[in-house]
């Protein structure tokens, strides 16, 4: 059969017997093509052509185009996204490019010192706290996890890590609420 009717086949019937036989003559040659090109995963960038023509099969029109040059296209196309997605660096989030700007204004020197003698009262209050506590509060609050990634990471059930954060910040609520605490 040839190769437009089997794409027709495919796109009319999603016939799998000629999606068979184009994966047959196409793939060790696509495969070729893609790694000629320095593609490192040339197999999946393959599947995900067949995969293509598999699922865009009724957009192939045999007046514009042979088979192989509609399928070569797509191998092509999928290869260079390859490449260009290998060569993109990976965004760095502190660069200040992704950093919105401030429209805040300076903080007032007073403000500043308040704050400051308040995260210090916090962390002498935290380092009170048994170490279970500490770590599930870290983990949280100052690196962002998730009270499940937490117990992942600890190797404790959920329902403890919940637990411990719960007294933790109960005994940080009363503490921070006294008047004198440090």
């Amino acid at each position: 059969m040839q190769d437009t009717a089997l794409l027709s086949a495919i796109a009319q019937r999603r016939d799998q017997d000629a999606f068979d036989q184009l994966c047959r003559r196409y793939a060790p040659r696509l495969l070729v093509f893609v790694r000629g090109r320095g593609v490192e995963d040339a197999e999946s960038i393959v599947q995900e052509v067949m995969l293509t023509v598999w699922r865009r099969a009724e957009l192939f029109d045999p007046h514009r185009a042979a088979p192989s040059t509609w399928i070569f296209t797509i191998a092509r196309n999928r290869a260079l996204d390859a490449l260009r997605r290998r060569r993109r660096p990976t965004p760095n989030p502190l660069d200040p490019a992704f950093v919105a700007a401030s429209t805040t204004t300076v903080e007032a020197p007073d403000t500043a010192t308040d704050r400051s003698r308040r995260m210090a009262a916090v962390r002498r209050e935290m380092a009170a706290l048994p170490t279970q506590q500490q770590d599930v509060m870290s983990l949280v609050y100052l690196e962002c996890s998730t009270i499940a990634e937490a117990a992942v990471q600890l190797g404790i059930p959920i329902g403890t890590a919940k637990s411990r954060l719960r007294l933790a910040l109960n005994y940080l609520r009363t503490r921070m609420r006294e008047p004198c605490h440090g």
